[in-house]
């Protein structure tokens, strides 16, 4: 499907490889001038890890300050992906981002909340 659709785009390439024991399939081009990937493993949509990240991500900017938002979207404009951009907001930049954010979606929402206010000091 991504190479009917989408293979006279710019940037076009599509990759494989595995994770964790997953196999998995990326997609990538440009549209319009903005840069898209398409992940697809045979993984449930609600156990992979982008939309771990996902739901991290709206957790952290639900009970982190309200600037954040501002924040991430400034480290984005810098050149920071994401999870690295929320990374440097809990002042954790120097860890694998990645980890850091599955880590943060799995804990209960107290502890999260208190992750955030330490990483405010």
């Amino acid at each position: 499907m991504c190479q009917q659709g989408f293979a006279l785009l710019p940037e076009f390439e599509i990759t494989a490889g595995e994770i964790n024991d997953m196999q998995y399939s990326l997609c990538r081009f440009t549209y319009r001038g903005i840069p898209v990937e398409i992940f697809c493993a045979s993984l449930s949509t609600f156990r992979q890890s982008g939309f771990l990240h996902f739901n991290a991500e709206e957790k952290i900017l639900k009970y982190g300050p309200p600037s954040w938002q501002h924040d991430v979207l400034k480290l984005k404009e810098m050149g920071y992906k994401t999870e690295p951009a929320f990374a440097r907001l809990l002042q954790n930049d120097e860890i694998d981002a990645y980890q850091l954010i599955l880590d943060m979606q799995r804990k209960p929402i107290q502890e999260l909340r208190s992750s955030i206010r330490s990483s405010m000091n």
